[in-house]
C-alpha cells in the first residue's frame, strides 16, 4: 500500500499573471499545485518514544531505498526525511547518522499523518 505525502492535501490553481506568457504558450489556464502540508511539531519526548533503526548514510543511499527496506514501501521515504528534519538527500552527508522510525504506523500517528 503506497503512503503518499499528497494524501489529504488541498490543491489550488495557480493562475498568477506573472506566468501569463508561459500559460499561453502551453495553452493552459494555470498550474494545479498542492498546498503546503502541515505536520505536527514533534516534541523531544515524542521523538524519544519512537523506536528507531540507525543507519549510517553511505554513497548511493536514497530515502526511497531505506523506506523500501524498512517499510516495503519506497513512497514512504518522506517520513524518514521528516523525522530526521532533512527534507532531501542533499541535506545529508556520507557518514551522517539517520534514524528510521519503526513501526511505520506509530511514527505516522505521532507526526500527525
Amino acid at each position: 500500500m503506497a503512503i503518499s505525502r499528497y494524501d489529504n492535501r488541498e490543491f489550488f490553481l495557480n493562475d498568477n499573471s506573472l506566468f501569463k506568457e508561459q500559460f499561453r504558450r502551453r495553452n493552459v489556464g494555470g498550474i494545479v499545485q498542492y498546498s503546503t502540508p502541515y505536520f505536527l511539531k514533534i516534541e523531544d519526548e515524542e521523538y524519544e518514544s519512537i523506536r528507531t533503526v540507525q543507519h549510517v548514510w553511505k554513497l548511493g543511499d536514497r530515502y526511497s531505498k531505506l523506506a523500501e527496506a524498512h517499510y516495503d514501501d519506497p513512497t514512504a521515504w518522506w517520513i524518514i526525511a521528516l523525522f530526521n528534519k532533512k527534507p532531501t538527500e542533499s541535506h545529508i552527508e556520507v557518514g551522517d547518522l539517520i534514524f528510521i522510525p519503526i513501526p511505520l504506523d506509530e511514527a505516522m500517528e505521532i507526526i500527525g499523518v
